[in-house]
């Protein structure tokens, strides 16, 4: 093989190596929102989050505010103001559109301002994909990306489930599986409180259904197909009552 040649795959090696690398780039942050949008344009530069940043909403919009702006507090320590009006440059601009969709929503970043417009449900959801975005970087700094999505979900019905009869969780892990699932923009949670293995949920005219139905002497080992059926022997129960409910 003469120099030309390898000069020749070498050169076609860093192409190929540069463009992979470009996509990677260019696309990585797109795939961090979760489930991705319906329509996605990537935009050039980023909008930099920091103290001086106004999130600017309705009255309506204000609990849909007032959480985003609790999420990031909670998640970055970085403190943003609720007002009617937005500042020229440095915003967070959200607005209730009745044209849209109940679940649909628009979601703009330029380097100077984000806006998101949606139905009843879709500005939330719209700054689900917000705070999805959202990167710190080495120093502590959080930009979010210049980019335009349109998304609005496939199916109604956005579920997922949870056995707790067989498997006790706390109110505490309930309620954070229950923001997960507003994080991923599901909009039904499906609580199984009762079966034959426990009673999770307290009857006040009725006291031993969790008396005596929210405990069992025991959990099977093993698969209940199995021949020789067994149990650990461990009493396991617990239950919610009304005001945990």
């Amino acid at each position: 093989m003469n120099k030309e040649r390898v000069y020749i795959r070498c050169a076609l090696s860093l192409v190929f190596v540069f463009c992979i690398s470009f996509a990677f780039t260019q696309t990585a942050w797109q795939s961090s929102i979760i489930p991705a949008p319906n329509k996605i344009v990537p935009g050039k530069g980023c909008f930099l989050l920091n103290h001086k940043t106004v999130v600017a909403t309705s009255s309506t919009l204000n609990s849909d505010a007032n959480l985003f702006v609790g999420m990031l507090n909670k998640m970055y320590g970085l403190k943003l103001r609720v007002y009617d009006e937005a500042t020229k440059i440095n915003f967070i601009r959200l607005i209730l559109k009745p044209s849209f969709k109940p679940d649909a929503y628009s979601l703009i970043v330029t380097p100077h301002s984000v806006e998101i417009s949606g139905g009843e449900n879709g500005v939330f959801y719209g700054l689900q994909s917000l705070l999805q975005l959202v990167k710190p970087d080495l120093t502590g700094k959080l930009s979010i990306p210049c980019v335009k999505i349109e998304d609005e979900p496939r199916f109604q019905w956005r579920g997922m489930h949870l056995d707790v009869s067989r498997h006790f969780f706390s109110k505490e892990f309930v309620k954070k599986y229950i923001d997960y699932l507003a994080t991923y923009k599901m909009n039904i949670f499906h609580w199984h409180l009762t079966d034959d293995q426990g009673w999770r949920i307290e009857i006040k005219k009725y006291p031993k259904l969790t008396q005596i139905g929210g405990w069992r002497k025991g959990t099977l080992i093993g698969h209940s197909s199995s021949e020789n059926i067994t149990t650990d022997s461990v009493v396991y129960g617990g239950f919610y009552t009304q005001d945990d409910i």
